[in-house]
């Protein structure tokens, strides 16, 4: 139940749990819900987040974090529960994967809004998210205007990439321990790149996804669709060390003879990607550029970058 604060004789209602609003301090299970409140303004509430400063790629969580002006609360894979309750946060944005932490956070009596916008299929949908998180500040129309703007750029894409005479087909996937992990056919990964104009490889395989939307499938496999696909897009974690296509070939000798590769038009995402939250429409106008890219002349990506023959 949000009450804004100057209610301050309102009651919570039917055992609901009553936040103030609008929060003054928050906590986050993970840097990536900081995006989605940035449009909003009010990233000094955040007080602490689950992540260290070598792992994160969101530029103004990563100074407060040196500066001292925000907790590190753990690793990504666990939570400092010692370290939150000092807090004493309003709030904590929670994610919707380890019911163990709901529970913890329940026992610590510490208030907590689940944020699944990871499972969204549609990008977009992601970043709708940021109205829900808006509802706790008490700033909807600030995320509505901002999403609508989104929206609307997005739609613009899909107008100018609507005139391509031809799709481009595009690989996506990326290996580990020589099993390759791709974007089901329904992935919100596989809906953004039809959104920017390309055909994804995998949308008509039938693959089943076992996590977040992602398959894994033999090298094997991965060859097979590389052999006529025009783009290969690589989605790389934060450390993957991939500066080169002559690195990426050495983590799976068949992929040198994949058309991308042999064409040189392999793109690997840059590490603000996984962070983007709140920039979904710009993620779609990079791959709209890599794939039609006479379409979008001045575009400079954000995103990816196009990996060399070599370092």
């Amino acid at each position: 139940m949000l009450v804004p604060r100057k209610e301050k004789h309102l009651p919570a209602k039917n055992g609901l749990t009553r936040i103030d609003i609008p929060v003054r301090r928050v906590a986050l299970t993970s840097p990536m819900y900081a995006a989605l409140i940035k449009p909003l303004n009010v990233l000094d509430s955040v007080v602490g987040v689950n992540a260290q400063i070598k792992h994160c790629r969101f530029d103004e969580i990563e100074g407060k974090l040196r500066d001292g002006s925000m907790v590190s609360l753990g690793n990504g894979n666990s939570l400092d529960y010692e370290k939150l309750a000092l807090l004493k946060p309003d709030l904590v944005f929670a994610d919707n994967w380890d019911p163990k932490v709901h529970a913890k956070l329940d026992e610590l009596e510490i208030p907590f809004a689940v944020v699944d916008c990871y499972g969204e299929t549609h990008p977009l949908g992601r970043m709708e998210w940021m109205k829900f998180l808006a509802a706790f500040y008490d700033r909807e129309e600030e995320a509505n205007a901002y999403f609508k703007a989104a929206f609307d750029r997005v739609n613009t894409i899909l107008n100018r990439t609507g005139s391509a005479k031809r799709k481009p087909s595009v690989l996506c996937g990326g290996i580990y321990d020589r099993k390759v992990h791709v974007p089901g056919p329904d992935a919100c990964t596989a809906k953004m790149i039809e959104m920017g104009g390309g055909h994804y490889a995998f949308r008509d395989s039938g693959l089943v996804p076992f996590m977040g939307g992602y398959c894994n499938i033999t090298l094997e496999e991965f060859f097979i669709q590389g052999k006529t696909s025009d783009v290969y897009v690589y989605e790389a974690g934060s450390s993957i060390g991939i500066t080169s296509i002559e690195k990426l070939i050495a983590g799976g000798d068949i992929l040198s003879t994949i058309r991308p590769v042999l064409k040189g038009n392999v793109w690997i995402s840059q590490p603000g990607y996984w962070q983007a939250l709140n920039k979904m429409d710009e993620v779609i106008l990079d791959l709209a550029y890599i794939f039609h890219p006479a379409l979008f002349p001045d575009h400079k990506p954000l995103y990816f970058r196009k990996l060399p023959r070599k370092d």
